[in-house]
């Protein structure tokens, strides 16, 4: 019951155990002084016929009692909430340090979705362990001993009884805390799931417009929050069965003390203070056993978020992958014009125009490296390119198309775009590849991936096409993101393809994978790349240097 994760949150825990243990003393001697005191009043008043007056000592005594009891119940709530404070923002220190350790493969994976839900929803679910579970546990633990103590003094009988069926509550806890320990991973995954989907579409965003995929997304969002929604239902519904079974065991044992008590008190086996001592110490007795049953689920949902950090608190850096040899290219059937820009004139503010009388023709099958400081305009010439700028005049002509003339479905049949920074989406790899064209055959996307040497990574992975991908699910590294956004716009069969500093953060083996897979494509197409690498502008034939703030 103890997640020894979670607990290491606690600083000195030996000195939390021994506090927690000082605290639950009092608290138990409360309770039994209570018990034992109300008896011995009712006892004094309806048989021995003693007057108020009489008892005005254990009456002040009693009403300290009730003054007490709220306020060391109180201190003991208070000691709690401090300690869940510190340990929550020692969970959460912990979890930044490994996400700033690990920054570069965690950026990578594509799982800050995930690891937000972890540092928000997760590490503010474990809450209710600290600060109602395992206090509870020690008041459970001192409640029934000494009750139980108590319970034998005054009559085995009873107190018997009490010891036989107390075990029933834990079991009862046990056997349906297990079931819904499962269905509580189920909606962790679900609300995981549901977080990094929405995220994915964020980021994405700009991947989903140009692919047209954007209103087809809006089913998925509400198939997602549905599961979520179910899942939770789930939870809840286990929760109030659980709470029956509780609540009902320690009914039914309450009633056969009460009856046991009741027949020997007709036959005048027992005094009457032995057995209202023990009828009035029952409640209490089991009180604390079906409140840490109730607590088990908190303390399911904490060890849910426990199993997720364990990994993170020890993430590893991925390995990279080897290259696979040149796989044998299929000629490809289109055949079409140069894209042509025509004494282009652009600008985003009148003042200051990026592009002046600018002309540019690419031949069909050539490869064109677009170079040149940060902010020198390869980016909006990219967009030209792709039809999502406008100039403000001068001509653009796609394929012997005039951009105007054409859709922009018309443009995505002829352009595939890999931005510089590729997103993955939830669904599994094979719904990955075929993002951009989702009738593309299996032969098509396994020809693409060898091309590519995508298969590379298929292969190591556990489900291969199959694996699911996406926030909180297989992760991919920064090289193999890029290499599947490669494939993915091949497999779009388009016969130019444009790519924004696609090896910008790359470790130098991910840019000569990405390289390499380039340099077999880039035989069957058009291609164009804005870059910085070397590498990069080496690949290409041809090399259009935007080197000052506007160009002419």
């Amino acid at each position: 019951m103890i997640d020894k994760l979670l607990i290491s949150a606690i600083d000195n825990k030996k000195r939390y155990y021994l506090t927690l243990i000082g605290l639950c003393l009092p608290i138990v001697c409360m309770t039994l002084l209570q018990t034992l005191t109300l008896a011995y009043i009712i006892d004094a008043v309806f048989l021995k016929g003693k007057s108020l007056i009489q008892l005005q000592w254990p009456l002040i005594g009693l009403l300290l009692i009730f003054i007490l009891r709220p306020l060391l119940q109180a201190l003991f709530e208070w000691h709690n909430r401090k300690v869940t404070s510190k340990a929550k923002q020692t969970l959460r220190r912990r979890l930044s340090q490994s996400l700033s350790q690990n920054y570069q493969t965690l950026e990578n994976e594509n799982t800050t979705g995930y690891f937000a839900t972890i540092a928000c929803d997760g590490i503010e679910s474990t809450d209710a362990y600290f600060s109602e579970f395992v206090p509870q546990l020690f008041i459970m633990s001192i409640n029934t001993l000494a009750l139980l103590i108590v319970a034998f003094y005054f009559d085995w009988i009873s107190a018997l009884i009490m010891m036989i069926t107390a075990p029933l509550i834990p079991v009862f806890m046990i056997l349906i805390g297990k079931t819904a320990e499962g269905v509580n991973q189920k909606q962790w995954q679900s609300l995981k799931w549901m977080n990094g989907h929405l995220l994915d579409l964020l980021r994405g965003m700009t991947t989903l417009h140009y692919f047209g995929r954007h209103h087809q997304q809006s089913d998925a969002v509400a198939r997602t929050s549905q599961s979520f929604k179910q899942k939770t239902m789930s939870v809840l519904k286990l929760t109030f069965l659980s709470a029956l079974a509780l609540e009902l065991t320690a009914t039914l044992s309450t009633a056969v003390i009460a009856v046991s008590l009741g027949v020997r008190l007709l036959y005048a086996q027992m005094p009457f203070i032995a057995a209202l001592s023990i009828l009035l110490m029952t409640p209490e007795y089991y009180l604390p056993l079906r409140q840490l049953g109730l607590k088990y689920h908190a303390a399911m949902n904490a060890k849910a978020v426990s199993a997720q950090l364990k990994p993170i608190f020890a993430s590893e850096m991925p390995i990279n992958l080897a290259l696979k040899p040149n796989t044998t290219l299929k000629p490809n059937s289109f055949s079409a014009k140069a894209i042509t820009l025509h004494q282009i004139n652009f600008a985003y503010e009148k003042t200051n125009p990026i592009f002046k009388q600018f002309s540019l023709e690419i031949p069909f099958g050539s490869s064109l490296a677009i170079t040149g400081p940060s902010g020198v305009g390869k980016t909006t010439l990219l967009k030209l390119l792709l039809g999502e700028l406008t100039p403000q005049s001068g001509n653009s002509r796609l394929l012997g198309e005039d951009y105007l003339s054409m859709s922009k479905d018309q443009r995505h049949k002829k352009i595939a775009f890999v931005p510089q920074q590729p997103k993955v989406f939830e669904g599994t790899l094979l719904d990955n590849l075929r993002f951009g064209r989702p009738e593309a055959s299996l032969d098509d996307v396994k020809y693409f991936c060898d091309l590519s040497a995508f298969s590379l990574i298929i292969d190591r992975l556990p489900e291969g096409l199959d694996t699911p991908m996406g926030e909180g699910q297989q992760a991919l590294s920064g090289g193999e993101t890029q290499l599947l956004a490669i494939t993915r716009a091949c497999i779009r069969k388009t016969p130019i393809l444009i790519l924004d500093e696609p090896t910008s953060a790359l470790d130098p083996i991910s840019e000569g994978l990405i390289t390499e897979a380039l340099s077999r494509i880039a035989k069957d197409k058009t291609l164009i790349i804005a870059a910085h690498r070397k590498a990069s502008v080496a690949l290409c034939q041809h090399q259009l240097n935007l080197g000052g703030t506007h160009y002419e």
